[in-house]
């Protein structure tokens, strides 16, 4: 089962840094490549008190140079295309190359916060581990940008409640499904200054599906950097056609999309 879909209608309830180099495909997109001084960004009305939000205005692994209307026309090749889309975090991980959708798999669950690969890491059947890490660490992603968060410098993976604070009437937002993803207005649906593509999921079960990409175009989900304490899942910005789950939940062994916010 991929994740608990708008769980919100249902109850769900010192870091130790390990200095490690991989070498991964340069894209020109990754959050080491710091030769840019500043990131295409897109401000946003929140209900939090400061009553705006600035995000990067691209997914980690997406094309940093394409506008929103460019991001909602362009036609993805296949599910493996992250020109739009780009790539899938398991929770909590760092940029070593686990997160490109043509990324190889592991079984091994990693006993350190940083596995020291670039692979994919899987469960072991349906009831096996769903996370990536061996015991956990609930604290690899947080409010305070870790040394484990993907983000570039002056950037961090949003909380949950930011993300929720974007959504709904409170928020001054106007959003809307355009049939590959979730497009938000701040001044009343004249314009359309932020978009998040329906970028799809990684499956962590072996059993189920050994890795692969599902609901490219269908499904968008977005991690937040908060976790339930000894849980094994975290909190997830989520939309379909059907409506928008602010504050969904997956297991963070599951890869998904990462949209940063601003410090």
């Amino acid at each position: 089962m991929k994740k608990f879909f708008f769980s919100t209608l249902s109850s769900v309830f010192a870091l130790s840094l390990i200095f490690y180099s991989c070498e991964i495909e340069d894209d020109g997109n990754s959050p080491e490549d710091n030769s840019h001084s500043e990131w295409p960004t897109t401000t946003v009305n929140s209900s939090m008190p400061a009553g705006k939000l600035t995000f990067l205005a691209f997914n980690l692994g997406a094309d940093k140079t394409m506008t929103v209307e460019e991001q909602i026309a362009y036609e993805p090749i296949d599910k493996y295309d992250a020109t739009v889309y780009g790539d899938l975090y398991q929770w909590g991980r760092i940029t070593d190359g686990h997160e490109k959708r043509t990324s190889g798999t592991t079984f091994t669950q990693s006993l350190t916060d940083i596995p020291g690969h670039g692979d994919f890491i899987l469960g072991n059947g349906a009831r096996g581990p769903m996370n990536w890490r061996y015991l956990g660490n609930d604290y690899l992603w947080g409010a305070t940008k870790t040394p484990y968060d993907p983000c570039p410098d002056g950037f961090r993976v949003p909380t949950q409640e930011e993300w929720a604070s974007i959504y709904g009437d409170e928020s001054g937002n106007i959003g809307e499904w355009t049939g590959n993803g979730y497009k938000i207005s701040t001044d009343g649906g004249t314009s359309y200054t932020m978009f998040l593509p329906a970028a799809g999921y990684r499956h962590y079960d072996y059993e189920y599906s050994g890795g692969l990409l599902y609901d490219q175009g269908v499904d968008g989900s977005y991690w937040s950097s908060t976790a339930p304490l000894k849980s094994e899942g975290a909190f997830l910005f989520t939309f379909t056609d059907r409506g928008v789950a602010p504050k969904d939940y997956g297991y963070r062994a599951l890869g998904f999309s990462v949209r940063c916010v601003a410090d």
